[in-house]
């Protein structure tokens, strides 16, 4: 069983050695603004933060929404998803183990994506419009909520929706930011947001554990992107996944991104 309390967000980190990853620089990243307008459209179907069947089967076959979620997964900008790499993908993030309580349940929703491909696309690469009747057919919905959601009570939270979305578009997996750790840390982060959704710097220190005040700054100014100074959860819990699961030449790489504040190299 995992210790919950023991979790950070990043390892303690001395002066000069940062204990956490860089993604692949070939690959294009997801800003903050995405990951705003993922959100903002989900808002726009849901009530109250939750989202039923209905609202679920409108939000897949939402243009808007299906055009970004496309782009999630066309890491490198291609126009197209390598249709056996994409359920690979699928399968990689969604079946760990029999034992999970959720492993037919993601089996169901591989297989329905899967069929679904086939019969849209036959065995070509997926197009955006390809993409958009794939997850927009009947059953997807009701497959995803028995995924993400409570298929007793037949709905999604936009939180939990936003999290699933992260997990099976990123990249890499990541070995540390296991379901378990990613609730705590959405515990943590709200726990020190309060309602505004968001932290500034000064929260962010204190949630992760670092010896160096400056590289936590600096990590900080990384994840955010932008002048708003402040960091959101869907944004953190991405960047988090983005430079996880790398190994030493992506550290290097985010070493230089933390001391260059100029950004000249």
């Amino acid at each position: 069983m995992e210790e919950e309390s023991s979790f950070s967000v990043v390892t303690p980190v001395a002066d000069n050695t940062l204990h956490t990853s860089l993604s692949s620089n070939s690959s294009k990243r997801l800003t903050s603004a995405d990951l705003k307008r993922i959100r903002n459209v989900i808002e726009s179907h849901s009530l109250k933060n939750v989202l039923n069947q209905s609202n679920v089967h409108l939000l897949l076959n939402n243009q808007e929404f299906s055009s970004l979620l496309f782009n999630l997964f066309d890491t490198y900008g291609s126009g197209f998803l390598g249709q056996s790499a994409w359920i690979d993908l699928l399968k990689s993030r969604l079946l760990k183990c029999e034992s999970d309580p959720k492993h037919e349940d993601n089996m169901e929703i591989i297989e329905l994506l899967e069929a679904n491909a086939y019969m849209v696309a036959y065995t070509d690469d997926i197009q955006l419009q390809d993409f958009q009747e794939i997850i927009g057919r009947n059953g997807i919905a009701h497959s995803l909520i028995k995924v993400v959601g409570d298929a007793k009570r037949n709905h999604i939270l936009i939180d939990d929706l936003m999290i699933f979305i992260s997990n099976i578009t990123s990249p890499m997996k990541s070995s540390i930011l296991t379901k378990n750790k990613v609730k705590h840390l959405e515990a943590v982060f709200k726990q020190h947001a309060g309602g505004k959704g968001t932290i500034n710097s000064h929260q962010f220190k204190q949630i992760i554990l670092s010896k160096n005040d400056f590289c936590a700054e600096r990590i900080f100014e990384i994840f955010v992107e932008d002048d708003s100074g402040e960091l959101s959860f869907d944004q953190l819990l991405h960047s988090l996944q983005e430079y996880s699961a790398h190994g030493n030449d992506e550290k290097v790489a985010l070493l230089f991104k933390v001391y260059d504040i100029n950004g000249d190299g």
